[in-house]
Order: structure tokens, then sequence, then C-alpha cells
């Protein structure tokens, strides 16, 4: 790929330039005419320089993001039942305070008492899990 590069009014940092972009010609020269082709020179390593390239970030609308907390917030609800489910098939009996503990001890996401406790409600009114009162 070859194009002519027009001759800039400002004058520009052709040393730079020259190391980084190798010329048909075997001769460098601190002009550059309007005759001049150049190439990209993919040997070409600068230790002290670093070009980086940011990526274009997709800006999110309020509405995609609360439809993405939406849906993490649904398959959470599985993995929060499952850890209830599985906690109880194992000790059988457990007080609140002890299962709040070992259900927050088994997810690998932060939880707050309040969706555990919405949870477990669900799953006692779905006879998953049944409460025993203290006094019987």
């Amino acid at each position: 790929m070859h194009s002519a590069i027009e001759q800039p009014s400002e004058p520009s940092p052709v040393p730079e330039l020259q190391k980084s972009l190798s010329t048909s010609k075997k001769t460098f020269k601190r002009q550059i005419s309007a005759t001049d082709t150049f190439e990209l020179n993919t040997g070409f390593r600068a230790a002290l320089k670093r070009i980086t390239i940011n990526a274009v970030q997709k800006k999110e609308t309020r509405q995609e993001s609360d439809k993405i907390f939406e849906r993490v917030l649904a398959e959470r609800k599985f993995l929060i039942d499952a850890a209830l489910v599985k906690t109880m098939k194992t000790r059988q009996q457990l007080n609140h305070r002890d299962l709040v503990r070992e259900v927050m001890g088994l997810v690998r996401f932060p939880l707050e008492v309040t969706q555990l406790n919405n949870r477990l409600e669900q799953l006692i009114t779905m006879q998953y899990i049944e409460q025993v009162d203290k006094e019987a």
C-alpha cells in the first residue's frame, strides 16, 4: 500500500516519522516531497513510547441497564433457592441466623439478607421448606 503524502503546512516531527515508517528510498532526507511514498514498518518497536487505542464503548441506556439488572436478579433467585434447599437438606433443622450465615458462605455474589428472606418465604409458601415454631 503506497500512497503519496501531501506537504504539511506546519513542520512535522520528520525524524520520528522516518523511524516509524520506512520509505521506498534507501536514503533519508529531512524534507518530505509530494512524490515520496511510505509504507508501514512492522518491525519497528519503541521501548519508551506506547500507543493505546481505546475501543469505542457502547453507551448503555437506563432501560438497558435496568433490564440487565433484572435478568441478573432472576438468575440469582435460582442460585439462592438452590443454596437454601441444599443447606436445609444437609442440616434438616437450622435456626434463621445459622441458615443465613451458611447460605451467605455458599453463594459467590453479594447477597442482602432481605433478598435471602424473600426467597426463603417463597420456598416456604411453595412448601419446599417447612417452618417449625419454637413452642411446638
